[in-house]
């Protein structure tokens, strides 16, 4: 008789400090479902914690931490009340392999290893043509970004839009605002290698931007 009830299985995992072991991954219940990770990237949240000891065809997916049930029909926010984001409360879906030890999962996803198990709402399928070592890099940065210009500034199509910080999060912001249908959107940022990133037009077309930026930060316009 064929075996329908899902299995755990063991695969190899991230621990800390950075070392592989193998762990014994959970079968997924009601609603979830199990994700074989091929690609993913290291935020700097997981630096953060890390660093404070907290404890048939196949589709491409994004583990995410932010739910999405299906019900909230709130247009500014995605934070789900059925689904809130977990630092490791739960029940655990790994263990270790050679103790039995329980394995506590961070942020309900745990992407350190070749198999996780999630709430099939922590997830979101991604175009099959997306290269997957792209797609990883998917992560808070990039929807915190597109966020704040597209839900928390609302901008405005033909609008102007000013950023301060050129990494993850500000081009973020950029392509967010970029989609909203932005003007003109001005990088501001200390760190001279990225200034021939951003670099277009003459020195006085820059001094008048510049001027522009300043008076704006000073409520003069």
């Amino acid at each position: 008789m064929e075996q329908n009830t899902p299995m755990p299985i063991r695969c190899k995992a991230a621990g800390q400090p950075l070392v592989m072991e193998e762990v014994e991954v959970a079968p997924p219940r009601a609603y979830e479902v199990r994700v074989k990770i091929l690609c993913t990237s290291l935020c700097h949240t997981d630096l953060t914690f890390w660093q404070m000891k907290v404890a048939c065809k196949l589709n491409s997916v994004v583990p995410v931490f932010l739910a999405q049930c299906g019900d909230c029909l709130s247009r500014r926010s995605n934070i789900c009340s059925k689904l809130p984001p977990s630092f490791g409360a739960g029940l655990p879906r790994f263990s270790l392999a050679a103790t039995g030890q329980p394995v506590h999962m961070f942020l309900t996803i745990s992407t350190f290893a070749e198999y996780t198990v999630v709430d099939v709402a922590h997830v979101v399928k991604v175009a099959d043509g997306l290269p997957l070592e792209k797609a990883c890099l998917l992560s808070c940065g990039a929807s915190t970004g597109v966020g704040a210009a597209w839900k928390v500034a609302a901008v405005e199509a033909g609008s102007t839009v000013a950023i301060f910080g050129l990494g993850t999060v500000g081009l973020a912001v950029a392509q967010g605002a970029k989609m909203c249908g932005a003007k003109r959107i001005i990088g501001v940022d200390l760190n001279p290698d990225k200034f021939d990133i951003g670099h277009q037009g003459d020195d006085r077309r820059r001094r008048r931007l510049l001027l522009r930026v300043r008076r704006l930060r000073a409520g003069h316009g």
